[in-house]
C-alpha cells in the first residue's frame, strides 16, 4: 500500500477478501509460533479498481462495510480512504466480527458515529462527523437534520445550529442493538484467555494500548487527521510486534 500511495495510486477496495497471507513454510516444517508470526507476509490483491485520477466525489468506490466517511458523503477523496479501510480491517481482525455491518450507507454512517467516538481524541465526541464535512456534502439534506444548539458567542442574540444524522427508523434501531459500544471500550474490555499468566496479561494489555494508538490515527472521520502509511509504519504496534508472543 505504501508503494501505491507513494505513486499517487489509491487501491479503493481494501477489505479482508483482498488480503492474503503468504505462508513461507511447508506443512512438514517444525517451527515455533514466533517464527510463524514473524515470517508471515500479507499480500494485497485485486487492483482492478485502483485509480490515480482523483478527487472524484461523484464516483462511488470501496465496499460498503469498509467505505470511508468522505466517500459516504460524496466528498473529494485521496489515498487516505485506504488508511480508513485498513483500520477497519485491523479492528475486525481483533474483534472477530464486522465493525460496521450496515445494510445501507445511512446505517454505516450511524455505526461510525456510534462506535468511533472515543477512538480518536481528534474527533468531536458530540458530533463525530465534522460540521465542515457535512456542510460540503452534496448529501447534506438527504442524510442530516438541522438542530439548534443555543446562542452563538459570535452573534450574541442569534441562535446557531448544527447538523445531525436523521434518526434511524424503528426497525433499523433494532438491527443495531448492541452496536453502541465505543471501539476503545471494546478493545479494552475484550476478555483475556482464562489461563493467561499475569506477565502475558500485562504484555497483552500493552499491545492493546499500542493497537489503539494505531487506530487513533487510522479511524479518524476527518481524512485530514489520518496518518499516511509511512507514518503508521513507525508506530510501536508495527515496529515492536503485533502480538504479545513477539514482544519482550
Amino acid at each position: 500500500m505504501s508503494l501505491l500511495h507513494s505513486n499517487g495510486i489509491i487501491h479503493t477496495d481494501i477489505k479482508p477478501q483482498n488480503l492474503l497471507f503468504e505462508y513461507p513454510f511447508s506443512k512438514d516444517d517444525v517451527i515455533s509460533t514466533d517464527d510463524q508470526i514473524l515470517n508471515n507476509r500479507m499480500r494485497l490483491i485485486d487492483f482492478s479498481s485502483c485509480n490515480n485520477d482523483y478527487p472524484k466525489p461523484s464516483v462511488l468506490c470501496q465496499s460498503l462495510y469498509w467505505r470511508a466517511p468522505e466517500v459516504l458523503l460524496r466528498l473529494p477523496y485521496d489515498t487516505s480512504i485506504d488508511v480508513w479501510s485498513l483500520g477497519v480491517v485491523l479492528l475486525e481482525l481483533f474483534l472477530g466480527y464486522t465493525a460496521f455491518p450496515g445494510r445501507s450507507e445511512f446505517e454505516v454512517l450511524h455505526m461510525i458515529q456510534q462506535r468511533v467516538v472515543g477512538v480518536s481524541s481528534r474527533c468531536n465526541a458530540q458530533a463525530v462527523i465534522p460540521q465542515s464535512m457535512i456542510m460540503r456534502s452534496p448529501r447534506r439534506a438527504e442524510l442530516f437534520s438541522v438542530v439548534p444548539v443555543g446562542v452563538s458567542l459570535l452573534r450574541n442574540s442569534q441562535k446557531t445550529h448544527l447538523y445531525e444524522l436523521h434518526p434511524l427508523a424503528e426497525e433499523q434501531v433494532r438491527a443495531l442493538v448492541g452496536g453502541k459500544a465505543l471501539v476503545a471500550r471494546v478493545v479494552h474490555e475484550k476478555p483475556f484467555p482464562l489461563n493467561m499468566a499475569p506477565a502475558a496479561r500485562q504484555t497483552e494489555q500493552r499491545d492493546r494500548e499500542r493497537f489503539l494508538a494505531l487506530l487513533n490515527r487510522m479511524l479518524c472521520v476527518n481524512p485530514l487527521d489520518r496518518a499516511p502509511v509511512e507514518t503508521l509504519l513507525s508506530f510501536p504496534f508495527i515496529t515492536v510486534g503485533a502480538c504479545g508472543a513477539c514482544q519482550t
